[in-house]
């Protein structure tokens, strides 16, 4: 792909209301794992154009893998920070390299997820924790996801399905984005009415509701949830899906 399709992706991922939502809920979380934990090692898998990378460095050490090789090496020169060209399923890390290993909206990429949680589990110390996040509800299943090369969207039941790959104790399993959930289902379910071209469905999703007012919102609205999560209250439904898990042996 070419540097301006990383540009164009980095500017979302760090003005997005979507993604300042979803990030600073995933940062919550995983302060709230890490805390006690002194100079903790972070993994993160699936960095994209690194922004996540760039909030996980505000709490650790970070070492971060992207698939795509010239993402990654984007990733490396916008934010400074160590990023390698990997394979979820094939990392080049050391067993119990990591106080903490994250992927955020990945496995669903990847057509054995089973192999790839098993690799996460592999790269993450015992005592250690995995964080990783999925979207959820195969219903929803759109032309984002396809544009987007997913393989599946996740049920609870399918998620801690993969998870049991990962032996641990088992600290969350919640969806989230719920609050906003209507407004998401109402917008997928209208694009299968409507089908968007393959450009336009390019942009589709992420240009839902990206207005000044509307944006800040939006992200408001998402962020709310957190008041539940911080008191460990599992949500219901929700358009995407949250697991932290410790690892036991």
């Amino acid at each position: 792909m070419e540097s301006a399709y990383y540009r164009a992706y980095a500017e979302l991922e760090r003005t997005h209301w979507w993604f300042l939502a979803r990030n600073e809920l995933l940062l919550r979380e995983v302060r709230r794992l890490l805390k006690g934990v002194v100079s903790p090692r972070i993994l993160n898998v699936g960095c994209g154009t690194g922004r996540t990378s760039e909030l996980l460095a505000t709490v650790g050490e970070v070492h971060s893998v992207e698939y795509d090789p010239e993402c990654a090496r984007y990733a490396a020169e916008t934010t400074g920070l160590p990023v390698v060209q990997g394979d979820v399923t094939q990392l080049a890390a050391p067993s119990e390299a990591y106080d903490l290993v994250c992927a955020f909206d990945v496995i669903e990429h990847v057509e054995n997820d089973a192999l790839a949680v098993a690799e996460l589990h592999r790269v993450c110390r015992t005592g250690g924790f995995l964080l990783l996040s999925v979207p959820a509800c195969p219903f929803l299943w759109s032309h984002h996801d396809e544009i987007n090369h997913h393989h599946r969207r996740y049920t609870r039941e399918t998620f801690a399905a993969v998870l049991a790959n990962a032996p641990g104790d088992l600290q969350r399993l919640t969806y989230f984005n719920t609050l906003l959930f209507p407004f998401v289902a109402g917008f997928r379910l209208l694009s299968h009415l409507f089908p968007p071209s393959a450009k336009k469905g390019q942009a589709l999703d992420f240009s839902a509701g990206n207005s000044g007012l509307a944006s800040g919102l939006l992200e408001r609205v998402f962020l709310w949830e957190d008041s539940f999560l911080q008191k460990r209250i599992n949500l219901p439904f929700g358009v995407s899906l949250l697991a932290s898990l410790q690892r036991s042996c």
